[in-house]
């Protein structure tokens, strides 16, 4: 997973893009080798860090959104729900929940 430095702003696209393009990958190498397009293996890279930062509940899901490049929380939460079946929210819950369960 390209994780770049979390402390500014990420810029999956432009950062993925580049790579790809400096790498010589096109999309439909992206798509044989993935079976998904580069849109979609952008939305799953940006979920599974939005689960990350949810399961250390220091910050709250809209933070969570912007911090993984989602400047439309709608979007986020239409793409979190799609990946995870639940809420930033529900999975922060659950996350903790876990968490003292386990303990």
């Amino acid at each position: 997973m390209y994780s770049g430095a979390l402390s500014r702003k990420p810029d999956y696209k432009t950062a993925l893009g580049d790579f790809f393009s400096a790498s010589g990958v096109s999309g439909t190498i992206i798509k044989q080798k993935n079976g998904l397009h580069f849109n979609e293996l952008l939305h799953n890279l940006r979920i599974e860090e939005a689960a990350r930062l949810l399961r250390e509940n220091k910050l709250r899901s809209a933070q969570v959104a912007e911090k993984v490049g989602y400047s439309n929380y709608s979007q986020f939460l239409k793409q979190f729900e799609k990946k995870m079946s639940m809420s930033p929210n529900e999975y922060s819950r659950l996350s903790s929940k876990l968490f003292w369960v386990l303990l």
